[in-house]
């Protein structure tokens, strides 16, 4: 159980660490004056790095409230 439950959180983790990954290489792709094509392939992958991170966040209070539900009744 809390295999699943830490799930999200770390889907949550390593999409930041894609992002960061996709925008260090963004950062250096516009000293290397790519393409158009490269630079619309970079923003489509980050839209999609964006839309993981937005679906994991109700699932990450989901398990965070049943934690928070799991400590409180352990303490009652």
């Amino acid at each position: 159980m809390e295999t699943f439950l830490s799930q999200p959180g770390d889907l949550f983790v390593n999409t930041y660490n894609i992002e960061k990954a996709i925008s260090d290489c963004h950062k250096y792709s516009e000293h290397e004056g790519l393409s158009p094509d490269v630079q619309d392939a970079f923003n489509a992958i980050m839209a999609e790095v964006y839309e993981m991170r937005r679906t994991l966040k109700p699932m990450l209070r989901e398990a965070n409230k049943k934690g928070v539900d799991q400590l409180k009744g352990e303490r009652s």
